[in-house]
């Protein structure tokens, strides 16, 4: 099987638009979704989708209705769409630069916010450079694209801290 999305769809279900399951395997579908799985058989091979491809075929207010207006800036600034909506899962406030952020304990797939804060940490001497990364758990809390834009002058600096933050490489 293939999932399969369709307009309307949320974007958890968008980010794993063209996604293959196995015969006996599939996913639990949640209530007013609009995505599906597509058997995949030898006469039938389902045109493959992405995200990205999913994400460029919707309209602009397709766009801010299924991710919100600050996720599809940070998409649109070049962000990974994976990225984006997965941060949404461990969204929470946090106390930084002393006001109350929005602020996600969500990881990068590859660490990479983890491996950059402390690389800077380490450039800045607050870690010793014999140290490793393993077991290096970031103090610092990694914005969400809504604080980045909430906080950022203009367009140049939000890409920089989305940059900074794991959502563009």
């Amino acid at each position: 099987y293939v999932r399969v999305v369709e307009s309307g769809a949320c974007s958890r279900c968008v980010v794993l638009a063209g996604r293959e399951y196995g015969v006996s395997t599939g996913f639990a579908r949640h209530p007013r979704c609009h995505c599906g799985m597509e058997p995949v058989t030898r006469e039938h091979r389902p045109k493959p989708t992405n995200p990205q491809a999913t994400y460029d075929a919707m309209s602009g207010a397709e766009r801010r209705r299924t991710f919100g207006e600050a996720a599809v800036k940070a998409i649109n600034a070049g962000a990974d769409i994976g990225f984006v909506v997965n941060a949404r899962r461990g969204m929470a406030t946090a106390t930084a630069f002393g006001r109350t952020v929005q602020a996600t304990s969500e990881q990068t797939r590859r660490g990479t916010f983890r491996r950059r804060e402390f690389e800077r940490l380490q450039a800045e001497g607050a870690i010793p450079a014999s140290r490793s990364i393993r077991g290096f758990r970031p103090e610092a809390a990694r914005l969400m694209p809504e604080e980045i834009f909430r906080q950022a002058p203009n367009r140049e600096h939000a890409v920089r801290l989305l940059r900074r933050y794991g959502y563009i490489f």
